[in-house]
């Protein structure tokens, strides 16, 4: 090869290689962004003991429902208070409360059982949850509370035929010592 095209490539090389020929650099960068942390609400209820009474007579006089015998005509409540704590932003719930035996069972022995939900101390109850037929859902909501909670007071009412003939049901036992009481959680 010719002393001049070896000069033609070696110069060629150079301006290359000078130009910055076939490198380079690619930039990058990051940046971290805080996107906050998300907190689950909460849907609780939590119950005291309750307190049967005969209330039969118009004045409410307290009894076990182990050792109370019943008769027709009369007419026993349960007085249940429950703490109930409804948090998230869309967060309501429905209530519902169900005794030992079944809603129709007692409607076979002619007993009729409701249930009315108030909210703390108000004599009035909540839209939806006046008389309610144990067993069945509150047409009510529970509203969003705060960490602590809403206080509401569940009363149960059983009422006993006084149109009972001869002796029907005598003996007969219904168990009206378990009440659950449910919630399921609705969007508000």
């Amino acid at each position: 090869m010719k002393k001049s095209t070896k000069g033609l490539i070696a110069g060629v090389a150079g301006v290359a290689l000078l130009s910055g020929g076939a490198t380079f650099a690619l930039w990058g960068d990051q940046a971290t962004v805080s996107g906050g942390s998300i907190t689950n609400g909460d849907l609780a209820i939590t119950s005291t003991g309750g307190q049967w009474a005969d209330v039969s007579g118009g004045a409410a006089k307290n009894i076990d429902p182990v050792t109370f015998r019943t008769i027709p005509g009369d007419k026993l409540s349960l007085t249940q208070t429950a703490t109930i704590v409804a948090t998230g932003d869309n967060m309501a719930a429905t209530l519902t409360a169900t005794g030992g035996t079944p809603a129709s069972e007692l409607a076979a022995k002619g007993v009729t059982a409701t249930y009315s939900v108030f909210k703390g101390s108000s004599t009035t109850p909540v839209t939806g949850g006046a008389n309610v037929p144990l067993g069945n859902p509150a047409n009510i909501t529970i509203p969003k509370t705060g960490a602590a909670g809403d206080v509401y007071t569940i009363k149960i009412n059983a009422d006993f035929p006084t149109s009972t003939a001869g002796r029907q049901a005598t003996a007969a036992t219904l168990n009206l010592g378990s009440v659950t009481f449910a919630m399921n959680q609705v969007r508000a």
